[in-house]
């Protein structure tokens, strides 16, 4: 074999050894996502409820667990979801909503997905439902907030690739 062939041959063996190594694991993304899932814990007020929403990373799915306060009563739900569920979305591409009529507006990130499982305060168990979205709430008052949210959903979606999930396939529009 000439020396040409060998020297291109060892360059394209490190250039992929070089780009395979900057790749986080699972392990490594679950870390990050616990450490900074604070950036789309979000609790605010709308027609005299409070709504309180945290999110608990774990190896195969997470959990937003969302609390309500009205008065004296207090209502728990939470929703389980695999990543190998989600959807594989460009996250800089993704729609933002708004709900004005809360205080403050809230804004929300959607992503696809296609199911989730729900355990309300009285269930025992989570029930599986359709699903074909799944909102992360964030307040824009807060600086750098959406491009904080963004990091926690590549993260996600970085969790959902390595699941084996889908990518979404928009055939017809919306």
């Amino acid at each position: 074999m000439n020396t040409k062939k060998l020297k291109t041959m060892v360059t394209a063996i490190l250039l992929l050894c070089t780009v395979s190594s900057f790749a986080q694991t699972k392990e490594e993304t679950l870390e990050w996502l616990n450490q900074n899932s604070l950036y789309c814990e979000l609790v605010f007020k709308y027609d005299g409820v409070q709504y309180s929403y945290n999110y608990l990373f774990y190896e195969d799915h997470f959990v937003e667990a969302c609390s309500y306060l009205y008065n004296t009563s207090n209502w728990k739900n939470n929703k389980k979801i695999y990543y190998k569920d989600i959807f594989m979305q460009d996250v800089s591409r993704l729609d933002v909503e708004n709900n004005s009529k809360s205080n403050p507006p809230i804004t929300y990130i959607n992503i696809r997905l296609s199911k989730y499982y729900d355990k309300g305060a009285d269930d025992y168990s989570y029930e599986e439902k359709d699903g074909n979205r799944f909102s992360f709430y964030y307040k824009t008052n807060q600086p750098n907030a959406r491009k904080n949210l963004e990091k926690v959903l590549r993260a996600i979606m970085h969790m959902a690739k390595l699941h084996g999930a889908e990518p979404y396939k928009d055939l017809f529009g919306e």
